[in-house]
Formats: C-alpha cells, sequence, structure tokens
C-alpha cells in the first residue's frame, strides 16, 4: 500500500538500519516493489503447503498431544484447510475438543458438514456417464432435503479435478479415501478427455452464493455437460466469419484493380497521371484466379482481415506485391518497407501470431508461418528511379499513396518539377490518400 515517495522515504533507513531493528515487509503484490527496495531484501515466496506435510505435521501434533486420530481424518483436515497449516491445526483443535479422542472421520464430516460427499461422488458419476435422468433425480433429492447444494456443488467440482488428475496421471495427494478414490479413478477411466473437461469448466461457472437452496444452476449444468460440447468461438475470428457469410459471393472473382477511385473522382494534382494498368506480376503471384494457391490466399487475407490492432494483417496482405505458400510458410512480399515493418509491427503482438495460426490451421490444414519481406524489385532500394527520388512523391507515399507504374518524359510532354522525373499513377488507399 505504500506508493513510490514512501517508499523512498524508506529507502535510507533500508540502507543503514538500526542495530536493534530488523524490517519484515510483507506483500502478495510483489511485482509492486521498487527494485530499489527489492533489491535491499533477502526475498522469501510463500506458497500453499501439500497435503502430504500437513497429514504429516497434523500427526506429529497429535503424537505430542496424545490424541488419537484416523489417518483418513488427517486426510480430510487436509484437504478442508486448503493448504494452511494454521487452518488445519484450528480444525483438529475444534475436532478434539467437540468429539475428544478418537478424532475419526465420521465425526469430522458431521463437523465440517461433509455429509454429502458420497452423494456428489454418485453425481460425477452420473455426469460422465451423461445420466440426466438420474443426476437430475439426485440434484432434486437433496434440495427437497433441505441440504446446501453449495456443499454438494463444491464437492462435484473437487472430484471432477480429481478426475482430471487421475485422467491424465499428474499423481499427487488427492486427500481422498481409497474406496472414493478408487471409484473415482474407474469413472475416470471411462470419461472421454473434450467430456471430462467440458462438464469442469460448466460446473466451475456455476454461482451459488446468493442461494444455496435453487438447484436450477445446478441442472443447467447437468443438462449442459451432457450435450454436445462445440469449441468456444474466437471474437475476432466469429466475428470475421458472420460477416463473410452476409456478403454475397461471386462464383469466379475477378482480379483486384489497381486503382480504387476512378480518374474523375480522382483529386487532379500535377503529379498524377491516368492509371495505367498494373504490370505483370511475378511467377509466384501469377497463378490463375481458380487455381487452389491463389483461392487459399483469398481465403487466408479474409480470414485476417481483421487481425491486427494497428495495421489488419487482411489489408496489407492484399496490398502485397508478391506472394507464397510453401513448406510452413506463407511469404509476402512488398514493394515498400513501411508495408513490412507495419506486418512485422503487428507479428510481435503473441494474441496476432496464435490469430494468424489458427486460421493457417483453418484454412491451409496446417502450421504456417506468415513471413513479410522486401520484394527484389520494390522501390525502397537503392536504385530508384528520379519519379520515386521526387519530394512530391514521397509526400504522396507518406500519405498512403503507392506507386504503380511509372512512364518516362518525352520531348513533347510537359515536364515535371524534378527534372527527368517519370510521372507516377498513384493508388488511392485511404481518405489521406492521393
Amino acid at each position: 500500500m505504500l506508493t513510490e515517495p514512501a517508499f523512498n522515504a524508506l529507502l535510507k533507513t533500508l540502507e543503514e538500519p538500526p542495530p536493534h531493528a530488523m524490517f519484515v515487509l510483507a506483500t502478495t503484490e510483489a511485482h509492486k516493489v521498487p527494485l530499489t527496495i527489492i533489491s535491499r531484501c533477502q526475498r522469501f515466496d510463500f506458497r500453499r503447503i501439500s497435503l502430504e506435510r500437513i497429514v504429516e505435521k497434523l500427526g506429529e501434533l497429535c503424537v505430542a498431544e496424545d490424541i488419537e486420530v484416523e489417518s483418513a481424518a488427517l486426510a480430510l483436515i487436509a484437504r478442508a484447510a486448503s493448504g494452511s497449516l494454521r487452518d488445519a491445526e484450528n480444525l483438529l483443535e475444534q475436532a478434539f475438543v467437540s468429539y475428544g479422542s478418537p478424532v475419526t472421520e465420521e465425526n469430522l464430516r458431521d463437523l465440517l458438514e461433509l455429509g454429502g460427499d458420497e452423494l456428489a461422488l454418485e453425481l460425477v458419476g452420473h455426469v460422465m456417464r451423461k445420466d440426466l435422468k438420474e443426476g437430475l433425480t439426485l440434484i432434486n433429492r437433496v434440495a427437497n432435503e433441505g441440504s446446501d447444494l453449495r456443499q454438494l456443488h463444491r464437492g462435484v467440482v473437487d472430484y471432477l479435478r480429481g478426475a482430471l488428475l487421475l485422467k491424465t496421471n499428474a499423481g499427487g495427494s488427492l486427500g481422498f479415501g481409497e474406496e472414493a478414490l478408487s471409484e473415482l479413478k474407474t469413472v475416470a477411466d471411462a470419461a472421454a478427455m473434450d467430456h471430462l473437461i467440458h462438464s469442469l469448466k460448466t460446473f466451475a461457472k456455476v454461482d451459488l452464493k446468493r442461494d444455496g437452496s435453487l438447484a436450477l444452476p445446478l441442472e443447467l449444468a447437468l443438462v449442459e455437460s451432457g450435450s454436445e460440447h462445440r469449441p468456444e468461438p474466437h471474437p475476432a475470428r466469429d466475428v470475421a466469419d458472420r460477416r463473410q457469410s452476409a456478403q454475397p459471393r461471386s462464383p469466379s472473382p475477378q482480379p483486384r484493380p489497381a486503382a480504387v477511385a476512378s480518374e474523375a473522382s480522382r483529386p487532379q494534382r500535377p503529379v498524377a497521371a491516368p492509371a495505367r494498368t498494373p504490370a505483370p506480376q511475378p511467377a509466384a503471384a501469377t497463378a490463375g484466379p481458380d487455381s487452389g494457391a491463389e483461392a487459399q490466399w483469398r481465403e487466408l487475407s479474409r480470414a485476417l482481415r481483421h487481425v491486427g490492432k494497428k495495421f489488419k494483417l487482411g489489408a496489407l496482405m492484399n496490398a502485397s506485391r508478391e506472394h507464397e505458400i510453401a513448406e510452413g510458410v506463407v511469404s509476402v512480399r512488398f514493394s515498400h518497407r513501411s508495408h513490412v515493418e507495419r506486418m512485422e509491427q503487428e507479428l510481435e503482438d503473441p494474441e496476432t501470431r496464435m490469430a494468424v495460426a489458427e486460421a493457417s490451421a483453418r484454412v491451409l490444414e496446417g502450421a504456417y508461418e506468415l513471413r513479410p519481406s522486401l520484394a527484389s524489385t520494390a522501390g525502397n532500394g537503392p536504385e530508384r528511379s528520379a519519379a520515386r527520388r521526387s519530394p512530391m512523391v514521397r509526400a504522396a507515399q507518406a500519405m498512403g499513396a503507392r506507386i504503380v507504374d511509372e512512364k518516362e518524359d518525352t520531348d513533347d510532354e510537359p515536364q515535371d518539377a524534378s527534372p527527368g522525373a517519370a510521372a507516377a499513377a498513384a493508388h488511392d488507399e485511404g481518405p489521406g490518400g492521393a
């Protein structure tokens, strides 16, 4: 809770502490502590204690205090303490004071109100077998008896988590009795991993904090866990798919024109010349419109048109000069270095890379890397023509325009402001384009 000025005021004292004093700084947000403070302290990270260590320590206390206790009762206390030895010792003391020696598992269940553990394990069996009738009957029976359904819910989530750990052979002590552990292992072995994960997520989302006697949330969770599981949609991909499905598709898509705006609607400027037909593309990008590679390229660019925080990858791909899909790499070559830098900037984001991986797996049926580069004949190289060196052309490029064709001046044509410069046709890429 200390502010930065308060930490700075404390720094001098920590550098030269009094010989009789020792400072202990405790926090759950160590990342907020300045490095100047951390570098002058010894750091100790406290974590939850394992079930085995809690059971061992409780056993030592029982021997020292001459208390008879069942091993199953100690395991039950360790589970209820959730990694806190202080809570475990308090529960042991309460059980001894309430029931005396010996402390049995039955007494502990009565003290902790864990009588519904058997019912929770039974409900887990119905969930894994997708037996909706028996599961709904059990939930309503517990509700009609006036029992707290929150305890049943906690037990179900606990047993489902245990089944997941048993299914994956994660090992470790789960704190269950031998009989319950054996039954749970049988249920886990017979269950499918997808169904187990789906059921655990479904029951973990149930909220019974407001009313512990309302059976509807558990009933809905049971029905939903038994339904067919579908993967959760990716937000960006879901929006893109909806927009794509809403747009009519042409049976034979036409090649994209080089210039979007017509000559009549384009503002007249001294540098601009009538738009020419784009130059033929290199071999890597001249595949026919109906070829499989081109269809995959178009589908991939559509899938990525909403991916990117500042610059959309789909728009950058459509502005490329060459492209190639081969050996797990989608090579995108641009005429201008700015496009390469924009795509590299977006691909630095982990979420963007994940979206690219998902789109390539869906469209190209494999893991592909999107790799931008500068085309070998790009105008940003050392051998630039006079038109590309023209300050007016470079100013137009800075506003989003790009050169699509060049024409050398002749004696019969008017000269540009730069001697020997070529007339450039600029492609309007936005409101600020030339």
